[in-house]
C-alpha cells in the first residue's frame, strides 16, 4: 500500500475517529453539547490549578497523551464524528459513525454519498442506490489501525505544546497545539497545525481544529467527537 493510500486509512480513522481518531458532539439532537451548569463550571475550574501541564496522565513528553488520545478512541464502542471542511469558500459536512474495530458509516460531501464498512463487506451509496463494492475497505482499515499506524502518525506530529486547561461542555479538558507534515513518497503533500481538546477523565479526544496548506490551498477543519456506545451499523436494505 502506498502513502496515499495509507493516509487514506490514516485519515478516516483520524476523521472518524478518530484520527484517531477520534471526541466531540455537534448540532442536532445526537450530537448536542451536554448544557453546562454552574456548579459543574465552578468545581471545574477549581481544579484547573492541580492539573500538570505535561497531559491528562501527567506525560513529560506533550505528544504522547495526544497519541494516547488515539489510543483510547479504539477502545471505545462507538464514535459519532462532525466533521465540517471549509476551503476556497466552499464548506462540506461530513458525519462518520465508527464501531471498532472496522465498521464505519459515512455520509459525506453534505450529503451527497455515503459509504457503509460492515461485515467484512463495502457498501456505497449515490444518487439514492446502494451497490456493494468489490474491495474491502473495512478489513484493510482493521489491519492498519493499531500502535504501528499510531507510531507512523506520531513521526509527521512536531512541536507540541500545552495550551492549558479549559472546561469544555462541563468536562475538564487539557487542549494541545502541534505541527503536522503529510508526505508522499519524497513529496509533502500538506501541511497543518492543530488543536486538539482532550478530556481529562477518560483521555479521549472531543474537539479538533486545523488549518491545513496544500499547495496554494488552505482548508480548515473542525470536528466534534461523541462517544455512543449505542451506535449500530448494519448493511444497508437492497
Amino acid at each position: 500500500m502506498g502513502d496515499r493510500e495509507r493516509w487514506l486509512v490514516a485519515g478516516i480513522w483520524i476523521l472518524g475517529l478518530i484520527l484517531a481518531g477520534c471526541q466531540p458532539s455537534p448540532p442536532g439532537p445526537a450530537g448536542t453539547p451536554r448544557p453546562e451548569t454552574n456548579g459543574d463550571a465552578t468545581q471545574a475550574a477549581q481544579q484547573t490549578a492541580l492539573i500538570p501541564v505535561t497531559g491528562p496522565t501527567g506525560e513529560a513528553d506533550p505528544l504522547t497523551p495526544v497519541l494516547n488520545a488515539m489510543r483510547a478512541q479504539l477502545r471505545t464502542k462507538g464514535v459519532r464524528v462532525h466533521s465540517v471542511i471549509t476551503s476556497d469558500g466552499e464548506t462540506v459536512r461530513n458525519l462518520i459513525e465508527f464501531v471498532p474495530p472496522e465498521s464505519y458509516h459515512m455520509v459525506l460531501n453534505n450529503g451527497e454519498s455515503e459509504i457503509i464498512l460492515v461485515d467484512g463487506k463495502t457498501y456505497t451509496k449515490t444518487g439514492g442506490s446502494w451497490v456493494a463494492a468489490s474491495m474491502n475497505l473495512g478489513s484493510m482499515t482493521s489491519q492498519l489501525i493499531g500502535e504501528q499506524l499510531i507510531e507512523e502518525v506520531g513521526k509527521t506530529i512536531s512541536d507540541v505544546e500545552v495550551v492549558g486547561p479549559e472546561v469544555y461542555n462541563g468536562d475538564l479538558v487539557m487542549i494541545y497545539r502541534y505541527r503536522q507534515m503529510m508526505t508522499a513518497g519524497d513529496q509533502t503533500v500538506a501541511h497543518s497545525v492543530s488543536k486538539l481538546w482532550i478530556r481529562m477523565g477518560d483521555s479521549l479526544p472531543v474537539k479538533l481544529e486545523s488549518e491545513i496548506v496544500s499547495g496554494s490551498v488552505i482548508s480548515t477543519l473542525s470536528n466534534l467527537y461523541e462517544y455512543d456506545p449505542s451506535i449500530r451499523i448494519t448493511a444497508p436494505e437492497p
